[in-house]
């Protein structure tokens, strides 16, 4: 089990072993002849005792170096266990979390995409590459992407990188994960290395693990906006996640670029881009192999969703030359969407204004491979546009 405590950046990573069944112990780390208070709190339980989570915050650590924590845990049951770990001084950097960069999701990291880093200390400043080939160092920072927990030639790659921050870095896994749709996708380690310092988790052995996927679609977000049947004079597209009745919009323009939203609609039969992320090694074409496969999964049906109603024209499917780990879908919005449900007739006449949950997937069926991030693409329906019933 991994422990953390901090204060000021400091950070200490390592392991405790506790025996018994108390959920809730005692402890004091000390620290090259410093004593500093801490708890420590059970929450899972594995084979030979509980794991624990230490958590806290060091009461008196005037330390700036490097150096080894040792403590006896004790609990209210009379259990005890040894607890060790190693201290990093502060501003060592720190990785939370490694996700799609355009859905911020954990499970759509995928081959050749774009992925977002996590954390703290990061890096040293701001700093933006100027164009491709990205470089495998900006600015001091780097992200190795290795198939064993050790930093090895033969077992790491270093990641593109496109961003970095000390909060954030952005990188492409150019030439990295599998290629071909596998029963289980392999976990690749994630390093972080600023200015040769180690993040702590890699330093202290326990380096992020996160599954690579051959194909994760994942379409960039745009931020949040009005429903259709809520549009109003002063809604607008705003970050962060959608909240109060509001729907998530990606990154989807049509043929001017401009973002398709509550104020700029999808319309029947036109053709728009999707820009996402995760399509791992496809090949470029308007038939690509692997096929990609789009649908509206809460197409109207007279008060029911029915997604085999709303399959779409995919026309082109392929990567950005210009822009690694960023691909485009370019598609048609069916008319049949728009003349009634399949057996049902036409739908009477009037305007109608829809947001359609889009889901994409790579394969021979979307209900049987990984789909996208939902986002919802307006669509406005205009008297006239399709036959309806008066």
């Amino acid at each position: 089990m991994v422990g953390q405590l901090s204060q000021n950046g400091a950070s200490i990573a390592g392991t405790l072993a506790v025996s018994g069944s108390s959920l809730v112990c005692t402890a004091s780390v000390v620290v090259s002849g410093l004593i500093v208070g801490t708890s420590v709190s059970a929450s899972l339980f594995t084979t030979g005792g509980y794991t624990m989570t230490l958590t806290g915050t060091i009461s008196s650590d005037s330390l700036s170096m490097s150096g080894a924590y040792s403590t006896a845990a004790f609990c209210a049951n009379g259990d005890s266990g040894q607890w060790t770990a190693t201290r990093f001084a502060a501003g060592s950097p720190t990785i939370n979390a490694v996700t799609s960069a355009a859905s911020y999701a954990q499970n759509q990291v995928a081959a050749e995409g774009e992925v977002s880093v996590f954390g703290s200390g990061l890096a040293d400043s701001i700093h933006y590459a100027t164009g491709a080939p990205y470089p495998t160092i900006l600015g001091t920072t780097e992200v190795l992407v290795c198939n064993t927990r050790s930093l090895s030639p033969s077992t790491c790659t270093a990641a593109e990188i496109t961003f970095a921050s000390p909060g954030q870095v952005n990188i492409v896994l150019t030439g990295i994960g599998p290629t071909v749709q596998v029963f289980q996708p392999p976990s690749e380690f994630f390093i972080a290395r600023v200015g040769g310092i180690l993040d702590a988790a890699s330093a202290a052995g326990a380096p992020t693990f996160v599954a690579i996927q051959p194909f994760a679609p994942s379409v960039f977000i745009a931020g949040n906006d009005c429903p259709m049947s809520a549009v109003a004079p002063n809604c607008s597209v705003s970050q962060g996640p959608a909240t109060n009745g509001r729907v998530t919009r990606g990154i989807i323009t049509d043929v001017n670029g401009k973002i398709v939203w509550s104020d700029n609609p999808a319309r029947l039969g036109r053709y728009y881009t999707v820009w996402v992320t995760g399509l791992g090694s496809i090949r470029s074409g308007a038939s690509p192999r692997p096929a990609v496969q789009m649908v509206f999964v809460d197409v109207p049906a007279y008060g029911y969703p029915n997604p085999s109603y709303g399959i779409i024209d995919v026309v082109y499917a392929g990567a950005v030359p210009q822009f690694p780990g960023l691909y485009q879908i370019n598609l048609q919005i069916p008319l049949d969407i728009g003349e009634g449900p399949d057996g049902y007739g036409s739908w009477p006449c009037g305007d109608y204004g829809w947001d359609l949950t889009l889901a994409i997937s790579v394969g021979s069926s979307y209900d049987s491979n990984p789909v996208s991030n939902p986002v919802q693409i307006p669509l406005l329906i205009k008297n006239g546009d399709v036959p309806c019933q008066p």
